[in-house]
C-alpha cells in the first residue's frame, strides 16, 4: 500500500485526541421545537434516501393524524386525508422494499380495519373485505419477502400482497374457541407495539403477548410461556433478533432474556450491567451491540445500556447529557439507528437523537489482549491512530465496510503508531483489523466528515 510521508504523521499527532467513554450528547424535538403538543407512535423507520418517517402528528390540531418526515433539516407532516376522530386508533409505520409507507387504521366503533399506504398519494384498504373479519390489529410488520404481517388482541394476520391468512386462538393455540385474549392491553403503556413483532432467521417470526412468546416457523406454531419454557414472565415488552439469529426479549419486571433456541439465558442487575427489571426497548446497532432502553423500578427515569457480548455500558439518567427531562423523564418508546449509524430514542411526546456512539470491543484472535490496542479519533474525519500499547509487532492493516468488502487506504507506521488516511471514505461504520505478531484484533471505526 501507498506510504504517507513522515511529515504528515508529525501535523496529525499533535491533534487533540478523541476522549473514550464521552456521554451522549443529544438533541431532543419536542414541544419546544415544534410550539405545539407532538405525539409519536412506533419506532422511525428510514427510506432509501435516508429520510426519517413515522407515525404521530406534530400538532393536535388541525392535523393529530399524519406521517411525519424529517429530511434532516426540515419537519414535514404528510396528513392522511381522512382525518378521523377519536374512535379510531392507529398502529405504527412501516416501508416495503419501494419505499411506500404502509400503516393501520381501526375503527374502534364499527370495529373495522384499515390499511393505509403512503407513496407521494394516499391510498385505503378495508381490510374486512380481503379476509372477511372484524378485529383489532394494533402492529405491523415486514419481512424480506414483502409478506406483511398483522398482530391483533386475539389474531394474525398474513398478508402476502392482498391475499391474506388468518389465524386465530385455534391455529395459534390450538384452543377449541377461536377468540381469546393476547392480553395486549397489559402491555399499554409499557410497550411500543411495533416491537412485538420480530423477524428471525429462516422465515421465523415472533410476536411478544401478554401470554408470553408466539413463533411462526413458516409451518406451524409454538407458544413459549412461563409454564412450559424458560421464559421467567409471560409479559413480553419488547423483541429484537441478533445477526446470529439469538432473540433477546424484553419483559415486564423480569429483566431482559436471550433465547438461542435451545437455552433460556436472564439478565438482571445482580449479573449484568441493567440498572433495572423493567425492559422497556430494545435495537441492535449496525456494529451488532444490543441497546436496552430500561425504565427504573419506581418509574422515575430511565437508562440507556449498551451491552457488546462481553461488556456492558450504561448511560445513566443522573447523565446530564442524557434526555432525562421534558418529554424523556417517564420513559424512551423505541431505539432505532439510521442508515448512517445515529441512534434516535423516541417517546411519546418526542424524538432525541446523537452522533453515532462510539464502538465497543468487537472481536480478538491470537492471544494479544483488546485493550493494549487503541484506535482514535472514534469516530473522526480523515484519519485514525492505531496505537500499539506494548512491544508486539505491527504485520499488516485493512478497512472493510459492515459487509466485508475490503476498502482501499494508505497508512504509515511510525514507531507503536499507525497512521490510517480515511479522507476518501464515505461516512459511516468501517471494520478496522490490525494483524501483529501476536494475533489479531478487529475494531469498528465511524467516518464522521462533520467532526
Amino acid at each position: 500500500m501507498k506510504k504517507l510521508t513522515l511529515a504528515i504523521f508529525a501535523i496529525f499527532e499533535i491533534l487533540p485526541l478523541f476522549n473514550f467513554g464521552q456521554p451522549l450528547n443529544f438533541t431532543i424535538y419536542d414541544k419546544r421545537t415544534f410550539g405545539d403538543n407532538p405525539w409519536f407512535d412506533g419506532s422511525p423507520i428510514f427510506d432509501k434516501n435516508g429520510d426519517l418517517w413515522i407515525r404521530g402528528g406534530l400538532s393536535i390540531q388541525p392535523a393529530s393524524n399524519a406521517l411525519i418526515q424529517y429530511d434532516g433539516v426540515n419537519w414535514i407532516q404528510q396528513v392522511y386525508p381522512d382525518n378521523p376522530n377519536a374512535d379510531y386508533l392507529f398502529s405504527n409505520a412501516i416501508i416495503d422494499s419501494s419505499d411506500t409507507k404502509w400503516f393501520l387504521n381501526v375503527n374502534t366503533v364499527l370495529l373495522r380495519n384499515i390499511l393505509i399506504s403512503y407513496d407521494g398519494s394516499w391510498k385505503t384498504y378495508w381490510l374486512d373485505s380481503i379476509f372477511n373479519q372484524s378485529i383489532n390489529l394494533q402492529a405491523i410488520a415486514i419481512d424480506s419477502n414483502q409478506t406483511k404481517w398483522l398482530l391483533g388482541g386475539s389474531d394474525i394476520v398474513r398478508l402476502n400482497g392482498f391475499n391474506a391468512t388468518h389465524y386465530d386462538c385455534t391455529s395459534i393455540l390450538g384452543l377449541p374457541f377461536p377468540s381469546c385474549d393476547f392480553n395486549l392491553g397489559s402491555l399499554r403503556g409499557l410497550s411500543n407495539y411495533s416491537e412485538l413483532i420480530a423477524l428471525g432467521n429462516n422465515n421465523t417470526v415472533w410476536f411478544g403477548t401478554g401470554v408470553g412468546l408466539l413463533k411462526y416457523d413458516g409451518v406451524s406454531w409454538q407458544q413459549y410461556s412461563s409454564s412450559n419454557s424458560g421464559l421467567p414472565n409471560d409479559t413480553i415488552t419488547t423483541l429484537a433478533v441478533a445477526p446470529n439469529g439469538n432473540l433477546w426479549i424484553g419483559t415486564f419486571n423480569a429483566g431482559l432474556i436471550k433465547f438461542d433456541g435451545t437455552t433460556w439465558t436472564q439478565y438482571l442487575p445482580s449479573n449484568s450491567g441493567l440498572k433495572s427489571l423493567q425492559i422497556r426497548a430494545l435495537a441492535i446497532s449496525p456494529s451488532g451491540d444490543l441497546w436496552v432502553g430500561t425504565q427504573t423500578d419506581d418509574f422515575s427515569g430511565y437508562n440507556l445500556v449498551r451491552y457488546n457480548g462481553s461488556s456492558w455500558t450504561s448511560y445513566d439518567v443522573t447523565d446530564n447529557s442524557f434526555p432525562n427531562y421534558h418529554s424523556f423523564n417517564w420513559a424512551v418508546r423505541s431505539i432505532s439507528f439510521a442508515p448512517s449509524g445515529k441512534i434516535w430514542l423516541t417517546s411519546f411526546t418526542g424524538l432525541a437523537t446523537t452522533g453515532i456512539p462510539t464502538s465497543m470491543d468487537d472481536e480478538v484472535s491470537g492471544n494479544i489482549e483488546y485493550d493494549l490496542i487503541d484506535i482514535y479519533p472514534n469516530p473522526a474525519n480523515s484519519y485514525f491512530i492505531v496505537s500499539l500499547k506494548r512491544d508486539c509487532e505491527f504485520v499488516s492493516l485493512m478497512v472493510t465496510d459492515v459487509l466485508g468488502k475490503e476498502i482501499e487506504i494508505t497508512y504509515m507506521q511510525d514507531g507503536d503508531k499507525v497512521l490510517v488516511n480515511t479522507a476518501q471514505l464515505d461516512n459511516g461504520t468501517y471494520f478496522i483489523v490490525v494483524q501483529t505478531n501476536e494475533g489479531i484484533v478487529r475494531k469498528t471505526w465511524q467516518k464522521n466528515s462533520t467532526n
